[in-house]
């Protein structure tokens, strides 16, 4: 019986370890994380681990204040939404995000002006892409080309 005992105690003290280990690893810093959100995921998924996405997907589901400064290392940003309401709001938060460089957003109808859309995607220093899909209108643009601040001659 004592030895059935030492047996068991051994077989949880490693996997006890490898669980440490597992969550260890999941809460680095070091591992960064991609993911598509959709309404099933709770919103604590994103919170407790800004620090660790590059890639995100939103789908019609989330809030405009999901994305803040926290994402230091958000690199790519899809959003698919039925509206157009608070878009500008959202994509004038995007300025708060240092490594965004891809942004593709995705609309089923749009009510405002493309160009107050293209004027604050502009302001996006770090951008290098960006898709813009409303319905039946899509258009995309490489922004290493475009350099807001050069001076024409």
């Amino acid at each position: 019986m004592t030895n059935h005992l030492e047996g068991v105690y051994q077989i949880h003290h490693i996997f006890s370890n490898i669980n440490y280990r597992f969550q260890q690893l999941i809460n680095s810093s070091s591992l960064r994380l991609k993911i598509i959100y959709c309404a099933n995921i709770s919103n604590e998924i994103l919170r407790f681990n800004k620090e660790q996405i590059y890639s995100l997907s939103l789908n019609e589901s989330f809030s405009i204040n999901l994305i803040d400064s926290l994402f230091i290392y958000l690199e790519s940003l899809r959003i698919s939404s039925n509206s157009s309401n608070e878009l500008l709001l959202f994509i004038s938060n995007l300025q708060s995000l240092p490594h965004l460089k891809s942004l593709t957003i995705e609309m089923l109808q749009c009510n405002i002006d493309y160009s107050q859309i293209y004027y604050e995607i502009f302001s996006l220093k770090m951008l290098k892409y960006f898709k813009l899909s409303i319905d039946d209108y899509s258009t995309s643009l490489q922004m290493s080309s475009f350099n807001p601040n050069k001076q024409m001659s």
